[in-house]
């Protein structure tokens, strides 16, 4: 069996159980190292390496590099890719030899956040590869999927996809299933991480995730993050915490370090959004201390920033966790590791937009640009609001939010948005129940400026109660109740923008005309108080008050006969409209 042949097939499976002569032995170590037989493709290497030639030792060199990245003995790594590339400066390989020096010093830099210098290194390996008459498919797509990698770390999103599906293109039609499918999960990826319509890339990566026959669980454990992370940026806390539940053994069956960084970072992000500061600032030490801040760079960062928010929420200094990630952030040239540094500073950083759509959109957020909430809510992106409102985690909030007048519900568990939900009425029956446990004597003089009347007002009340935890459902239980009073959760916050309260309760005080209440039913006493700003119909009140037409009818004649509506229109066309 031909190991050379297998593995530029991509079969490294084949390619592991090659013959070991010296033509093709590289490439049997090379077979071994990417189906995880480290320590045999070692010893192999150790036997052979003074019989080899100097192409062939360059394959080896670059696949036992990426042997001991992967295994985290990286001054092993950097040994290897060294020799490769003394190996090129003697002008002692060929093209194809060429490359494999440049890319393994390339992924080396990759691997170690310096996204600049691995991508001069990767080019260099494409243009020696463009010198052959023909280039074995499997090297450029290797090639293009680094240069993908570094241009979208270096902010070129754009770019960067575009080179995404050029390696797709060549790996597809070369039949190169396996890289091909590794490449297309990091094209998936991608696109997930910088474009804001996250429930459509929840959904094509639970697909994936699904259907895929790719078995790495490397690249799994990667969707699985990511799946994960959407989840929370949507607001679907407790989603995003049963899915990684769910997914424990992806992520830690090949013990990767980085990916267990990954996902205690996610996890540290969800006991932070539930109040546990002191539990979150835990798991952020435990991650850290399994870190190399000299080598994980890019994790090693986000992971202070979150412990610097920690902090600040439990009123505990943090200068040293700030002057630590300064030095951290010099070392690297990762744009997303630039901006996490920037928000540290409370800065905004200069930059291309429409490359990384999610990006704008927090640069927006951060300037409290208040017009971005549309987008948010269109896209589902709710986690943001937070941010923006500076709501403080833990806390359970009803916010109402300007431009749009659309109401979300902030808990633990989820940020739901119930649109357009409340009533005028509806709003100063919340603030009311915000104070404090209020009797129905209370409510009824302070919402609807009545005197109670149990008679009358028992089930104006119990009907009022009942449509607003149905609004706050699956939150129905803020409001308690017992037999004389009612009150809104103690955890729970209103928050009305300044002015906008003002305008929710104007025109909902009591109307001047005296009403005699004791002849009004509760629906009628309600239909005064929320005011509707249109003509309403007969069918239109009772479909509202769920009664029969010639209730709906009775109601309203007689609120007419007291001149507390207005009659418009003739037969099918009658409307009633508030004076």
């Amino acid at each position: 069996m031909n190991s050379k042949l297998r593995y530029f097939e991509g079969d490294y499976e084949s390619a592991s159980k090659g013959k070991n002569d010296l033509v093709s032995i590289a490439y049997k170590i090379a077979g071994l190292i990417f189906t995880g037989q480290h320590q045999e493709a070692r010893l192999l290497a150790k036997s052979y390496e003074s019989k080899l030639s100097q192409d062939s030792l360059a394959v080896a060199y670059f696949h036992l590099g990426l042997s001991y990245t992967r295994t985290s003995d990286y001054s092993k790594a950097q040994e290897y890719f060294v020799k490769n590339l003394s190996l090129v400066r003697n002008e002692k390989l060929s093209n194809e030899s060429q490359f494999f020096a440049y890319q393994g010093a390339s992924f080396f830099r990759f691997f170690f956040s310096r996204h600049k210098k691995s991508q001069e290194l990767a080019e260099k390996g494409y243009r020696a590869l463009l010198e052959l008459e023909n280039p074995p498919s499997l090297l450029l797509g290797l090639s293009l999927d680094i240069q993908a990698h570094n241009l979208i770390q270096l902010g070129h999103v754009n770019r960067g996809i575009k080179v995404f599906e050029k390696a797709l293109d060549v790996t597809k039609k070369s039949k190169l299933t396996d890289l091909f499918s590794e490449i297309e999960i990091s094209h998936l990826l991608y696109h997930s991480e910088f474009d804001p319509d996250l429930n459509k890339h929840i959904d094509v990566l639970l697909k994936y995730l699904r259907k895929s026959k790719n078995k790495n669980d490397y690249s799994r454990s990667e969707i699985v993050l990511q799946i994960s992370k959407l989840y929370f940026l949507m607001g679907r806390f407790q989603d995003s915490s049963e899915f990684l539940n769910q997914h424990f053994d992806v992520v830690y069956k090949n013990q990767n370090k980085r990916k267990i960084a990954l996902l205690n970072t996610l996890m540290a992000q969800l006991v932070i959004q539930k109040g546990q500061y002191l539990e979150a600032l835990s798991i952020i030490s435990v991650a850290l201390s399994q870190l190399n801040p000299s080598v994980d760079k890019s994790l090693y960062l986000p992971l202070l920033g979150l412990k610097i928010k920690a902090l600040k929420y439990l009123g505990k200094p943090a200068h040293d966790e700030i002057e630590e990630s300064k030095l951290v952030a010099l070392k690297v040239d990762r744009t997303i590791n630039k901006n996490i540094q920037d928000r540290l500073n409370g800065e905004l950083q200069s930059r291309k937009i429409g490359d990384d759509k999610i990006a704008d959109i927090m640069d927006r957020v951060r300037k409290e640009d208040l017009t971005v909430i549309k987008e948010l809510l269109g896209y589902q992106f709710l986690y943001p609001v937070l941010e923006l409102y500076r709501l403080t985690p833990g806390k359970q909030y009803i916010v109402f939010l300007e431009k749009t007048g659309t109401i979300l519900l902030v808990s633990n568990s989820a940020i739901k948005n119930v649109g357009k939900g409340f009533t005028r009425t509806q709003v100063k029956l919340l603030n009311c129940l915000s104070e404090g446990s209020q009797s129905k004597e209370k409510l009824i003089s302070k919402v609807w400026g009545y005197g109670y009347d149990p008679l009358r007002h028992d089930s104006l009340i119990y009907t009022s109660i009942a449509r607003l935890r149905k609004i706050l459902s699956p939150f129905g239980q803020w409001i308690h109740a017992d037999e004389d009073s009612y009150s809104l959760d103690y955890n729970v916050e209103i928050s009305i923008p300044e002015g906008l309260e003002e305008k929710l309760v104007k025109n909902s005080e009591t109307p001047s005309v005296k009403i005699k209440t004791q002849d009004l039913n509760h629906r009628q006493l309600s239909f005064l108080a929320e005011g509707a700003d249109f003509p309403v119909s007969v069918s239109e009140y009772g479909k509202a008050w769920k009664v029969t037409r010639m209730t709906a009818l009775r109601d309203l004649r007689e609120l007419n006969v007291k001149n507390l509506v207005v009659k418009i229109g003739q037969g099918k066309a009658t409307r009633y409209l508030l004076i």
